[in-house]
């Protein structure tokens, strides 16, 4: 049974929507190996061109009713010789509108005495106001019937004449065709831009009528207009106080979204308080360990800038490391110039603030270190580095509060150990030393063990010596009076002297 693909039926109604016709220009005729039933869901192509048997126009074609149309193609006994099982009109876009799947049938041509066959296919197409889509007025049996006016009966008497015409109880022409003009064809199909019957039927369920009352759960068209008041229409622009959509996108772009995460390249709160713990606020106060930035400008008030030049009154760097090029080189200078010129230099420069190992301090010059220095002798401190030649170097230290001095010198890549110098406090005379004047009492006495705690050695002059303590456990003290103590005097003659005066 022939059918209406899907392809031609939206070609159909294409043409409808635009008031166009369109044009089926062919038949055409193929045979298709194992060819099945015509499919239900109306999909079908155009056969293979080694398929095709036969391409030709239609030559005949007419309305059965407004929404049905034949199209008729006669063959006559010229025409073969194929076999063909399948039947397709195309139109002119090549659009395959119809097809049919029937079984086969032979065309033959007449071949000398032997007479070929005379065919007719009739393709009937139903669709809904397709005689006017198509533009046909001749009916389908116009070219099977007896039109000649014997054969035509009921026909009146009279007619009324060629050039008559009609009183205003009619349209012409003219007012027909201007009341047409933009109307759809009465078997017109919408597209899905519209809704179907069954579709407002459904959105209508539920709705209210158009005269409808409401109760006081909704606004009355007074409280709506008094709730509108002043407010702007849904279409207003606003004036250049605010962003436009447009400026709005321009600005966030490449923003990050607000509940964004940050990749290892950047640190987290905790590892921010980690980081910022022990160290101190931005408007914090230093002691007088600092220098003010009063202090820090009067200090650099009249110095060159760290990047400045000088002009051709001096020697470059690369001159004077170069042989040759001054006259004040380096190599020749003499040994014992090049002390003084290092000790000078040193001289002139300023104490720098030192903090970090100070087994790595060996640039020769004047420092400050405070107690963030690791192996230093004390927590805070001047220290001059002197630099003998290379791999030698010696540090002088002494601390602020106490005034101690220290020293140490690096050889061989190992530092010594610092040694403190010793002052008038931690001086511990050998009692053999000991004088009264010129007279040295370990001499006199030839003091030894075996004298009794109290035991006056001398009581001449103003002065009383008593050995208080000689057991060597340095415990001794004094009796009541004014007089000078030896303690701790063993036979060898060594021990302190204390002077107790009560």
């Amino acid at each position: 049974m022939a059918f209406i693909t899907v392809a031609g039926e939206n070609w159909f109604a294409a043409h409808q929507v635009a008031g166009t016709h369109p044009n089926i220009e062919r038949f055409v005729l193929a045979y298709i190996e194992g060819l099945g039933a015509e499919p239900a869901d109306r999909i079908e192509s155009m056969p293979a061109p080694a398929a095709i048997v036969l391409e030709r126009a239609w030559d005949r074609r007419g309305s059965a009713g407004p929404n049905q149309v034949v199209y008729s193609m006669l063959l006559d006994a010229t025409i073969g010789d194929f076999v063909f099982n399948w039947v397709g009109l195309a139109g002119a876009d090549d659009v395959l509108v119809a097809a049919s799947h029937i079984a086969p049938i032979t065309k033959t041509a007449t071949d000398g005495d032997v007479r070929g066959n005379n065919l007719t296919r009739n393709f009937a197409l139903a669709f809904s106001g397709i005689a006017a889509l198509l533009d046909l007025d001749v009916p389908a049996d116009a070219w099977q019937m007896d039109f000649t006016w014997a054969a035509l009966a009921g026909k009146p008497d009279t007619f009324p004449p060629d050039p008559h015409n009609h009183d205003d109880r009619y349209y012409t022409v003219e007012e027909v065709d201007a009341e047409l003009a933009g109307k759809s064809n009465t078997g017109h199909n919408h597209d899905d831009r519209y809704y179907t019957e069954a579709e407002v039927d459904t959105a209508l369920a539920g709705k209210s009528d158009t005269g409808h009352n409401h109760d006081d759960r909704y606004y009355t068209e007074a409280e709506v207009d008094a709730e509108l008041a002043g407010k702007s229409n849904t279409g207003h622009n606003h004036d250049d106080r605010y962003y436009t959509e447009a400026e709005v996108d321009t600005a966030l772009a490449g923003k990050s979204d607000t509940g964004h995460n940050h990749d290892d390249r950047y640190y987290t709160e905790a590892e921010v308080d980690t980081a910022l713990a022990g160290k101190s606020n931005t408007g914090h106060n230093h002691d007088d360990r600092y220098y003010t930035e009063a202090e820090v400008d009067t200090a650099l008030a009249g110095k060159s800038d760290t990047g400045h030049n000088h002009d051709d009154r001096y020697y470059t760097k690369t001159q004077l490391q170069t042989s040759g090029q001054a006259s004040a080189h380096w190599d020749n200078v003499g040994t014992g110039r090049r002390n003084a010129i290092t000790h000078l230099g040193s001289d002139l420069r300023d104490t720098m603030p030192f903090s970090g190992d100070m087994d790595a301090l060996v640039t020769p010059g004047d420092y400050y270190y405070n107690s963030d220095c690791t192996h230093a002798p004390s927590d805070y401190g001047l220290v001059k580095v002197w630099r003998e030649v290379a791999g030698v170097v010696y540090q002088q230290a002494q601390e602020s509060h106490g005034g101690r001095l220290y020293s140490r010198y690096l050889t061989g890549g190992v530092w010594t150990a610092w040694r403190t110098y010793a002052d008038s406090a931690d001086v511990v005379p050998r009692a053999a030393d000991l004088r009264v004047g010129s007279i040295a009492l370990g001499a006199i006495y030839g003091l030894s063990a075996g004298y009794a705690p109290g035991t006056v050695l001398d009581s001449s002059g103003d002065h009383r010596f008593i050995l208080w303590n000689i057991n060597g456990d340095n415990n001794w003290a004094t009796p009541t009076g004014t007089w000078v103590s030896l303690g701790c005097i063993d036979g060898a003659g060594s021990g302190q002297l204390a002077i107790r005066t009560a």
